[in-house]
């Protein structure tokens, strides 16, 4: 982690805490109608079946940031499903794990984007394999656990995933931070010492929010925010452990989420294991106030 380049961004397009009732949630992208021509369906998100939370948590974000950059660039064409249980067991390759096996770090997946690339699991001559339904991005747990070993991937996977090179990885060490790079349109992970229990979260009027009471290891993604008019400010974290684990609607973002309190992913941001970063297709983290009509509170087409 510190040998990345430090967290620079300029503010969001508020300058600083925007109006009440701001809301922006990049899990809507997942059903823009370009992402839905060239997957064939919109992006549900990713589910994992084992302990891997790492590379499931970490594609929804690098899905996420090709989906930005094609849609801000006009390339239909460039979108990809990305197979990050390549990266997954890079990460655990990079961290030093060595074999099948459960678990890697936050720092190490991020890493791994950025030096190993990104490969597309829609390339038939790669001979990756294939989700186990066509709408729903799920791997079985033998894939999953097989592809934990980072001597998986032979030399002609890693010379076509370098290819695709996630530009800038970089940590965030505040929930400001974490704000500013969403509303820029750069999806954020994080990884540390505890999660959401789906037998905790509460719906507060129109909104579902959860708190981090629950003492584990996890990596998951952080995709929206919301300035709510009675819960204040609120960040959208996908979990991966299906659609349906918290049972109602989130009040936005996709299904299967909830909102966590800024104040509470500030604190998780300062925590002595934290492991949290913004995700960008380019050198850096420039403005992109073009790609959302905030008047409209929608993404351009």
């Amino acid at each position: 982690m510190a040998a990345m380049p430090k967290f620079a961004m300029p503010p969001n397009v508020f300058n600083g805490t925007p109006p009440v009732g701001t809301k922006f949630i990049l899990t809507e992208l997942w059903s823009h109608a370009k992402v839905i021509a060239a997957f064939g369906f919109a992006f549900p998100g990713i589910h994992q079946i084992t302990g891997s939370c790492v590379w499931a948590g970490g594609e929804n974000v690098v899905t996420t940031v090709n989906m930005v950059d094609v849609i801000k660039n006009n390339e239909p064409e460039k979108i990809i499903r990305p197979f990050c249980l390549y990266n997954y067991g890079m990460s655990r390759k990079r961290a030093g794990m060595r074999g099948q096996g459960e678990g890697s770090f936050g720092s190490t997946f991020a890493e791994s984007c950025t030096k190993d690339g990104c490969a597309d699991g829609n390339l038939p001559e790669l001979g990756l394999p294939k989700p186990t339904n066509s709408d729903q991005i799920i791997y079985g747990k033998s894939i999953e656990m097989q592809w934990s070993d980072g001597e998986k991937a032979k030399t002609d996977l890693r010379n076509e995933a370098v290819k695709r090179l996630i530009k800038t990885t970089t940590p965030i060490k505040d929930g400001a931070g974490v704000r500013d790079a969403i509303l820029n349109a750069y999806p954020v992970t994080r990884a540390f010492g505890t999660f959401v229990n789906p037998g905790s979260q509460r719906v507060k009027g129109d909104v579902l929010v959860g708190s981090y009471d629950g003492n584990g290891g996890h990596q998951e993604s952080w995709l929206g925010y919301w300035n709510h008019p009675q819960q204040g400010e609120l960040i959208f974290e996908m979990n991966q452990w299906g659609h349906d684990v918290y049972g109602v609607d989130p009040g936005g973002g996709a299904p299967g989420g909830l909102w966590i309190r800024l104040e509470e992913v500030d604190r998780q941001c300062k925590g002595q294991y934290s492991e949290v970063f913004a995700f960008s297709q380019y050198d850096g983290y420039p403005a992109q106030p073009d790609l959302f009509d905030w008047d409209k509170q929608s993404f351009f087409s």
